[in-house]
């Protein structure tokens, strides 16, 4: 695990700012600093699963007032952390195409709306196992 890793910490979305091998960390032992939207919070990092979202990984848009939902692929990366989704061809499918989406803006748990607007297919998919 490194500085800048993506990573679900308790249930939450987090990007690593400080590991055992970074300056004046020595102290930390097994520890990660870890930066949530609420904070920033220190934990064992053993209990942190790495988010790796790259090329090929699915995304499911889940739509909005004027767009329909989709399903999407990462088709190439912009820089890390901002991703090119290209829509995968489907039944309600127009080529569609976002460009710049950050990995903040793509949700790793699905709660059945809105919130967040991009979610992974796998996020998807166990919400679906988990009310059927």
């Amino acid at each position: 695990m490194k500085v800048n890793d993506k990573v679900i910490c308790n249930g939450y979305t987090g990007t690593v700012i400080r590991t055992k091998d970074s300056p004046g960390s020595a102290w930390m032992g097994g520890m990660v600093e870890v930066r949530l939207s609420s904070g920033v919070v220190c934990v064992n990092a053993s209990e942190l699963e790495l988010i790796a979202i790259d090329v090929g990984t699915r995304i499911y848009y889940t739509g909005d007032m004027a767009n329909h939902e989709g399903h999407f692929v990462v088709a190439a990366i912009r820089s890390p952390g901002c991703f090119d989704l290209r829509e995968l061809p489907g039944d309600l499918s127009h080529g569609r195409e976002f460009k710049g989406v950050y990995d903040v803006q793509i949700g790793h748990e699905y709660h059945g709306h809105a919130n967040p607007r991009f979610v992974t297919e796998e996020a998807r998919q166990a919400y679906r196992r988990a009310r059927s």
